[in-house]
């Protein structure tokens, strides 16, 4: 079962929370993470959700996450991301749909002009690939 610690920048996820007046179902990517609520107010009215979430939370103490979602206009009021504290997420309910992960490698004796046939070996077997330096 996942749990709001696998909720994490590049992951995909679908969730329900614990506010009282809402049963909306989110589904999208996290395109932020470790958000304090000075970031997270930007995204809605914060003060007003987590007053209908049950535990008086303090704003200042909750760990906020950006969920971009996905299916709009499906979603709340047409918003193209949401601020959501990892404290209101229902774990019950929380899927990790994909997560992204990355895998840095060292490739060695390969010349800086030859660098784009390393690339397309590796994304011709699927994998994406970019070059991010030399020495």
């Amino acid at each position: 079962m996942a749990t709001v610690a696998d909720i994490v920048k590049g992951a995909v996820v679908r969730l329900s929370t614990l506010a009282l007046n809402d049963s909306n179902i989110y589904q999208g990517a996290v395109i932020g993470e470790g958000n304090s609520y000075e970031v997270a107010k930007s995204y809605g009215d914060i003060v007003t959700y987590n007053n209908n979430v049950p535990g008086n939370l303090d704003l200042e103490l909750l760990d906020f996450f950006i969920l971009k979602l996905s299916g709009i206009p499906e979603g709340p009021q047409n918003k193209f991301a949401i601020a959501i504290a990892k404290e209101w997420v229902n774990e019950s309910t929380l899927t990790i749909i994909a997560t992204q992960k990355r895998l840095y490698l060292t490739v060695y004796d390969v010349d800086i002009a030859n660098s784009q046939d390393v690339i397309d070996t590796l994304k011709a077997a699927n994998f994406k690939a970019i070059v991010t330096g030399h020495v």
